[in-house]
C-alpha cells in the first residue's frame, strides 16, 4: 500500500522536526516586529507615539493579572488588549470580563 501525500508529508516533517522549528524560531526572532505589527494592526491597534512594538509585547507578556481589576488570568478570563476602537490605542491589559466591559462603553 502507498502512502498518501498527507503521510509522505508528515513523515518528512517528523524527520526534520528539529530543523524546521529552528528555522521558525529564528524566523520570528528577526522578524518579531514585523509579525506583531501586522497582527496587532490587523486587530486594530496604532501605536502611539511613546511605544514601541517591543514595549507592547513586553507590557502583554508580563502582565500576570488584570490591569483593572487584579485578578489573575485563567482559560476561562483570558488575557485581552483593550484598546479604543475610536483612536487604535492600548489602554489595558486585561481580563475578558474587564474588556467586555470597556467594550461597552467605547
Amino acid at each position: 500500500m502507498e502512502l498518501t501525500r498527507n503521510e509522505k508529508a508528515k513523515i518528512k516533517y517528523l524527520e526534520n522536526r528539529d530543523t524546521i522549528l529552528e528555522i521558525r524560531k529564528n524566523y520570528y526572532k528577526n522578524n518579531k516586529d514585523k509579525i506583531l505589527k501586522r497582527t496587532w494592526t490587523n486587530r486594530g491597534l496604532i501605536l502611539q507615539e511613546d511605544q514601541t512594538w517591543d514595549s507592547i509585547f513586553l507590557r502583554y507578556n508580563e502582565n500576570t493579572s488584570c490591569e483593572k481589576c487584579n485578578c489573575e488570568y485563567t482559560t476561562s478570563n483570558k488575557k485581552c488588549m483593550d484598546h479604543s476602537h475610536i483612536t487604535g490605542y492600548l489602554r489595558n491589559v486585561c481580563c475578558l470580563k474587564c474588556n467586555n466591559k470597556m467594550e461597552k462603553f467605547s
